[in-house]
């Protein structure tokens, strides 16, 4: 089991087994024009919920790390 959860933070993930609880943190670059607790609230939800269908673990927490916004290029709308 440890195995399939081994990933390292480069990827974006971090998952620690303990047992049967998966604890999980995610590091997420997101839009500018999302709302950020919306995002991370659905993000938890939805991975947590992932995490015990798809092996039965039950989830201990899964936090959401943003680690950027991303802005639109500006110097696009300058080009004529």
């Amino acid at each position: 089991m440890n195995r399939l959860f081994r990933r390292g933070t480069g990827d974006g993930v971090r998952i620690e087994v303990e047992g049967v609880r998966v604890s999980a943190d995610l590091y997420l670059t997101l839009n500018h024009d999302v709302s950020v607790k919306e995002v991370s609230r659905q993000v938890q939800q939805e991975v947590a919920r992932a995490i015990e269908d798809m092996v039965g673990m039950q989830v201990q927490r899964v936090d959401v790390h943003i680690e950027d916004i991303a802005f639109p290029d500006s110097d696009q709308g300058d080009r004529g």
